[in-house]
């Protein structure tokens, strides 16, 4: 925020070099702060898929303490149903306040042991 810059590397950038080296899959983990949430899921969910690097693009996403997200939830849940997002989204989002099931989400999403 403000004058400083933006932590290094960025996401993009890290993403097309990896393109260039036909890399095959990229999985992204994307720790979420509150003011920062929104401007994540687009730029990572959305932006980078239009980059067309022929990586898999689509991200899971935790929002823990579900009660706090309510509204996002709902926003996603109203772009999808107005068809002004990808319907797969909401397969990679979850909105939850049990950490074990965090851990289940990201090995199944990730296909992790």
């Amino acid at each position: 925020f403000g004058q400083a810059e933006w932590l290094k590397p960025y996401t993009s950038e890290t993403l097309e070099e990896l393109g260039r080296a036909a890399t095959r899959r990229v999985d992204v983990f994307c720790p979420g702060f509150v003011a920062d949430c929104l401007e994540t899921l687009e730029e990572i969910g959305i932006e980078l898929c239009n980059l067309k690097l022929g990586i898999r693009p689509r991200v899971p996403y935790v929002f823990f303490n579900a009660k706090f997200w309510g509204d996002l939830r709902r926003q996603v849940n109203q772009m999808i149903k107005d068809q002004r997002a990808p319907a797969w989204m909401s397969d990679y989002i979850l909105f939850t306040d049990d950490p074990d099931e965090v851990v289940k989400f990201y090995r199944r999403k990730l296909q992790v042991l």
